[in-house]
């Protein structure tokens, strides 16, 4: 019987799907066989990166180059556009071009004095240890800002690459954080990227999906790495920083007091021990630097825990997250083949997400017949992933890149999941799907033992593959307690509204300080 016009489009757009990855993975693999790009150089150089959890070869691919970051410090792909304007003009990728043709012809990877070792037809050109330095510390350098004396009061949010991808976690926090501030202010609002020109609409988008009316007179700029474009900066202006390194470049040219430094995760977990955590620690540590954290766990854990910061009690203060955006929870049932719908969130990238732990407690928890195939539709969330087949033959769901009303669709149809963090921050999708009334299993971390403060759907466990497995066993009873789970979620304590959370804690950081709360 021949398939229904429907059932051969939905084949075949499910065929090209396939097709452009599997075309995808090839360039990565030319990227990565041209001996030109370094997986540890980049993800140093570019912090963003290595916290996105994204396959560096792949970042560099789709933005990496159009954003003038090096792959290496043997290739400079701005002056191998400039220098060969024929290349620049197929719009393609230069490390491609160098590696399948540029190379052969006896194109030069980088200009004379380039950093790095460049072969050229007859020497070796050497780089200084000076410019080797700059290129390792490109990302924190300080930042190129004039004074404004005249300028009305403007809150600069200064963050790396706004992404489609990544607009709803750290990035889309850091939006709200800011347009809140700027309207607690009486300030105006500016988005700088410096990576790559921010999209207005991406801005537009995160507001209104989060519910915060943002009516303000709004500037967006492009500070390119490197470059010698300046941020005019006015007597009583507010910098709000999104991550370690933004701050140590702020801190190099911006007064301290002028400086917010918004911080939601222990970002020393991004790096082995070694220059970059050291750099990290030390910016963490800066006594005088205002800060606001993500979430009383991670407060808590900052202040008072083995690894606690210096008079953050004095410079600090804390905020829950909301989540407006998410569906309510709804008493539903399975769906109509009488399966339940099971999401793992997998990152084998990121260096947080305990990707590999997660899929050997799904493994065993299968082959048990705790997450019987006949029983459930298994989702996996995230990039990076390879083929795979599960016990009984299950073939996950992957979706990544979701537009931020796809993912909200998807969560919304969730009964069980399991999100794995290795962080004391309780991290944002175990709160998604509880707030859209499913189950969920996540890991304890430190002084992180409990989610209950938010939900009694979120189950926390030690990251072992048996206490995983018998989590995930509680997870399934719960989830199939219709009642229980429907009176868990009703009685839920996660925020919907980020005025009340938010709004005190500006207050305080930004004026008052955090004597109240910290008393």
């Amino acid at each position: 019987m021949r398939p229904s016009k429907r059932i051969r489009r939905l084949l075949g757009s499910a065929t090209k799907l396939f097709s452009r990855d599997r075309a995808k993975q090839r360039l990565v693999e030319v990227i990565r066989q041209s001996n030109l790009f370094d997986d540890a150089y980049y993800t140093a150089s570019n912090p963003d990166v290595a916290a996105s959890g994204i396959d560096p070869a792949l970042h560099f691919l789709r933005h990496g180059w159009k954003e003038g970051r090096k792959p290496s410090p043997g290739f400079d792909p701005v002056f191998y556009l400039r220098q060969y304007p024929d290349v620049a003009a197929t719009g393609g990728n230069p490390l491609l071009h160098f590696a399948r043709l540029g190379r052969a012809e006896g194109r030069h990877p980088l200009p004379e004095g380039g950093a790095g070792y460049a072969l050229r037809q007859d020497k070796v050109t050497i780089a200084s240890a000076r410019s080797l330095i700059r290129a390792q510390q490109a990302n924190w350098a300080p930042l190129p800002v004039f004074a404004d004396h005249l300028a009305p009061p403007t809150v600069t949010i200064l963050t790396d690459s706004v992404v489609p991808e990544w607009l709803f976690g750290g990035v889309g926090t850091a939006m709200v954080v800011g347009a809140m501030a700027a309207k607690q202010m009486g300030a105006r609002l500016r988005l700088a990227a410096r990576h790559y020109p921010p999209d207005p609409g991406a801005l537009g988008q995160v507001l209104k999906a989060h519910q915060i009316k943002w009516e303000g007179a709004t500037d967006f700029v492009h500070i390119p790495l490197g470059g010698e474009k300046p941020l005019p900066l006015g007597d009583k202006d507010v910098v709000l920083t999104t991550s370690w390194w933004t701050t140590r470049a702020a801190l190099g040219s911006i007064p301290t007091s002028q400086i917010l430094y918004l911080l939601q995760e222990d970002e020393r977990l991004f790096y082995p021990f070694g220059d970059e955590r050291l750099c990290c620690e030390e910016t963490l540590a800066e006594p005088s630097v205002r800060v606001l954290i993500n979430t009383k766990m991670l407060f808590d854990y900052f202040a008072d825990g083995s690894h606690s910061l210096p008079r953050l009690k004095e410079r600090g203060d804390w905020f829950e997250p909301a989540f407006p955006a998410i569906p309510r929870p709804v008493k539903r049932e399975s769906d109509r083949s009488g399966k339940g719908n099971f999401f793992f969130y997998a990152r084998p990238n990121s260096h947080r997400n305990i990707y590999w732990r997660g899929l050997e407690a799904i493994d065993d928890a299968m082959r048990k017949g705790i997450l019987a195939p006949e029983d459930w539709n298994v989702h996996f969330v995230g990039r990076g992933l390879p083929d795979m087949e599960l016990p009984g033959g299950v073939r996950p769901v992957v979706s990544y890149g979701l537009l931020w009303s796809d993912y909200a669709k998807l969560v919304s149809t969730m009964d069980l999941g399991l999100c794995l963090q290795y962080t004391p921050h309780p991290s944002y999708p175990p709160l998604d799907l509880a707030a859209a009334g499913a189950v969920v299993v996540t890991n304890t971390h430190g002084s992180k033992l409990s989610l209950e403060q938010w939900s009694r759907n979120i189950i926390a466990v030690p990251p072992r593959v048996p206490t995983l497995v018998e989590g995930l066993r509680k997870g399934v009873l719960l989830s199939r307690d219709i009642e229980r789970r429907t009176a868990n979620s009703v009685s839920n304590r996660i925020p919907r509204d980020w005025e009340p959370e938010l709004r005190p804690a500006l207050e305080r950081v930004l004026g008052k300080g955090c004597k109240n709360r910290c008393s």
